[in-house]
């Protein structure tokens, strides 16, 4: 009943904040206002970006040169949690008449994402049967081996992970492992209708983990995201209180784009091969490439006229797919009460310019040639040519990198928003140089503090803690511990938290997918990304995505911190000292952006 009582004051209090102030300038603009009255045009932001991007030498990209840049249509619809997005997977799923291609990094099968993938394969098996088809629907599947199956080992994280994953006939707690990292799918497919061919992503280097998130449909249709295959994107974000939580969202798109996708999507596909990867066999003796191979092209005529529209309809799993063979959370939480499944809002007008920016997989702990990739030029490029403003989501904030750009990006006169869970993994600090989420949100807004003193003309470094639309703050720690023992897994507990990933500039252009804004998506991990650009695109998702939650947390997350934090003068100095040490070492990045 408390928790019931403080969503209402809260709800109160957000009505009554806009009845006397209505809406601010800076939040009127956050979304709709186009600075340079070209609409989809070229303007110089996307042409200053594009140059930024461009510069990346072609073998430190995750596509072919050629899928660098594309052509697509974007949906107005953006899917919200994991209802929706894994409801949007299974819909897309259905649908292919020739492949299927899915990447993630981590696969619980117990969870209710695993679980209708499955059963949407299932489904798709069976109406290519009954349509007696002649060919099959070919079904690639890649994650992670950190994330893969049983759950995180430690010990393997640490060691084995070097060595290519566990070794066949291994004893772990969670029963004997093979080797062959299933996906516990409990009914033989007939390769005559579903070839279904599985990859883990094995790395020598433990951080170099993959973390793009996507789906390609017959090489036409794909969707990105920044969701995981687990648990804790199924819950109804509108209780009030501490919940087990993680916001995300995936964002679709149709055309030649899909195809630059498939295209990113292979390049990791073939990396894992040799001692590098393991191909796992299913039905029978099918090996995985030999049918089918990546050759680059459509399959067929590719027309916006004829474009789906993708309405995912509730998809609950059947018993068949009832996870009960490795232990685990196998609860299937039943849809939140009046839930109802997205509107269609249809796809752009016209066809945008976009981007495939992902990067690489290194694992090598802040080595400078590492942070080249498209992913970090587009993000670089966004702060550094963005003439307003520029709007961030994002669990977490711990490169000094990035923190180096939100500062520049002030200092020249620019308005950065960004949208932060607070305390998310903070037992992961150790990982981070710039540490705990909030530790290295004060160390920015000291140094901008002491910036505001020095020059009178500077941007605004807006922070706000996310807010659930339940309207819990983010980082709460009641209800349990955050940490549990050291034992042989990790087990940890997300509360109220926003994972998704999302950036706009100038309200112009857009990047969403997988990369988080921190030391592990700037150097070590593979990470998937597209950016979008176009006016009126761009404001629609801003809109969905953005300003609805900073608005929230502009209300009901303030303030940040009960103290305000003042300028620090001698550690202002030593912290100049080694952001312009930094930027020498980003000199790759100094030359295009000039």
């Amino acid at each position: 009943m408390k928790s019931i009582f403080k969503a209402s004051i809260y709800g109160i209090l957000f009505i009554l904040n806009f009845a006397q102030q209505g809406w601010t300038q800076n939040t009127a603009e956050l979304c709709t206002k186009d600075y340079y009255n070209r609409g989809n045009g070229l303007n110089p932001l996307i042409m200053k970006i594009k140059r930024t991007i461009s510069s990346v030498p072609g073998k430190n990209l995750t596509t072919t040169p050629k899928h660098l840049w594309t052509k697509g249509y974007v949906s107005n619809q953006v899917y919200r949690n994991g209802y929706e997005i894994y409801d949007l997977y299974a819909e897309l799923i259905q649908m292919a008449e020739h492949e299927v291609l899915i990447e993630g990094m981590l696969f619980d099968i117990n969870s209710p994402a695993a679980r209708k993938i499955k059963e949407a394969i299932a489904v798709l098996h069976d109406k290519r049967k009954k349509e007696g088809a002649t060919k099959p629907v070919t079904v690639r599947l890649v994650w992670d081996i950190i994330g893969s199956v049983k759950g995180l080992n430690l010990f393997e994280l640490m060691t084995k992970v070097k060595f290519h994953g566990r070794r066949a006939g291994t004893l772990f707690s969670q029963g004997q492992d093979t080797g062959d990292y299933q996906i516990g799918f409990p009914m033989k497919l007939d390769p005559k209708y579903v070839r279904l061919e599985l990859k883990a992503h094995r790395h020598k280097k433990p951080m170099a983990v993959n973390h793009g998130k996507g789906i390609i449909i017959d090489r036409k249709i794909a969707a990105v995201t920044g969701s995981n295959i687990v648990n804790y994107h199924f819950t109804d974000e509108k209780k009030p209180g501490d919940l087990e939580l993680m916001v995300d969202h995936a964002f679709l798109v149709y055309g030649k784009a899909a195809l630059s996708l498939a295209d990113e999507f292979y390049n990791l596909w073939f990396k894992n091969n040799g001692s590098d990867g393991k191909t796992t066999q299913y039905n029978g003796n099918v090996k995985a490439d030999q049918k089918y191979p990546w050759d680059g092209k459509h399959f067929g005529p590719v027309n916006i006229a004829s474009a789906p529209k993708i309405v995912p309809k509730k998809f609950p799993p059947v018993p068949r797919f009832k996870a009960t063979q490795y232990k685990g959370n196998a609860k299937l939480e039943n849809y939140p009460p009046g839930y109802r499944p997205p509107r269609w809002l249809g796809w752009s007008k016209e066809e945008v310019t976009l981007a495939i920016v992902g990067r690489d997989a290194f694992g090598d702990k802040r080595v400078v040639k590492n942070s080249i990739n498209a992913q970090n030029a587009a993000f670089v490029g966004a702060l550094r040519h963005a003439k307003n403003h520029v709007n961030i989501n994002s669990p977490n904030l711990n490169s000094f990198d990035l923190m180096d750009e939100i500062f520049y990006a002030v200092k020249r006169g620019i308005d950065v928003n960004f949208l932060l869970s607070k305390d998310y993994q903070n037992y992961n600090w150790w990982a981070q140089e710039a540490g705990e989420n909030e530790k290295a949100v004060r160390h920015l807004l000291r140094d901008i503090n002491c910036l505001k003193k020095e020059k009178k003309s500077v941007g605004n470094f807006n922070l706000r803690w996310f807010v659930t639309r339940g309207n819990a703050l983010s980082g709460a720690k009641k209800g349990g511990k955050r940490f549990t023992k050291w034992d042989s897994r990790v087990k940890t507990k997300f509360y109220n938290h926003n994972h998704t990933k999302f950036l706009t500039a100038d309200n112009q252009i857009a990047i969403v997918g997988s990369a988080n804004w921190d030391e592990q998506s700037w150097y070590n991990s593979r990470e998937l990304n597209v950016l979008i650009h176009g006016h009126k695109i761009t404001n629609s998702l801003c809109q969905k995505v953005f300003k609805d939650d900073y608005v929230r947390a502009e209300v009901i997350g303030k303030p940040v911190f009960k103290k305000s934090i003042a300028c620090d003068m001698k550690k202002y100095k030593r912290n100049e000292k080694a952001r312009t040490n930094r930027m020498v070492k980003r000199a790759w990045v100094l030359q295009t952006t000039k």
